[in-house]
Formats: C-alpha cells, structure tokens, sequence
C-alpha cells in the first residue's frame, strides 16, 4: 500500500464519524512526511483524488451542518488548489480552505476499509 493510499484510507475512516478539514488531513500526512511542505503537498494531492474519484465533497461547515459547495468537481479542486496555494508555506487550519464529507460511493468504501480491519 502507497502512502497515499494509506492516507486516503485513514481520511475515508475518519470522515465516517466526522467532516473533515484540509488542516486535519495535513496533520494526517504529517505521518507520512518528513516536512510540513511534504506533508502539504501529499494533503493536497490526497484531496484532488478523491474529489476527482467522487469519494468526497468540499464544502463549508455552518450552523446546520456540512453544506456541500454547488459547484462542479474541478470547480472545487481549482478553488481549492488557488487557496491552498495562497497559503503559502503555511498548513491551512480548520475553516480554511474547505470541509470534506464523504460521498455515497466514499462510505462504500469507508465501510469495506472497516469490514477488512
């Protein structure tokens, strides 16, 4: 297993029980990384993965709950890779960037990664 699908499987379990955020799934690649850069780098191109392989979707966290954004997938992924990169050298925190919840087709998958534990 790659570390991105390490990572990928990580985030999948975490975000059954919970939204995530682009901050958290830096502290997540942090474990496989040596640097916060590289750590920023694999969160990144962990996040466009599974947008683009539709196992999440970016949002917002609000009062009510995870509001998806009502845009496209490369909508979403050229939003997030413009702020991202307007960071900087600096991980994001959380209510930067964007939320992530876990798409039908990513709690399948959620769900087979718990079966198979």
């Amino acid at each position: 297993m790659t570390d991105m699908d390490a990572l990928i499987s990580d985030i999948l379990l975490s975000t059954q029980d919970d939204w995530s955020d682009a901050g958290w799934v830096v502290g997540q690649a942090m474990e496989y990384t040596a640097t916060v850069a590289q750590a920023n780098e694999l969160a990144l191109q962990m996040i466009v993965e599974c947008l683009r392989t539709d196992l999440l979707v970016a949002g917002d966290l609000e009062v009510e709950g995870f509001r998806a954004w009502p845009v496209s997938t490369e909508e979403a992924i050229a939003r997030i890779t413009r702020e991202w990169a307007d960071l900087g050298d600096r991980a994001p925190t959380p209510d930067t960037i964007a939320w992530f919840d876990l798409t039908e087709l990513g709690e399948q998958r959620a769900r087979a990664l718990g079966d198979s534990a």
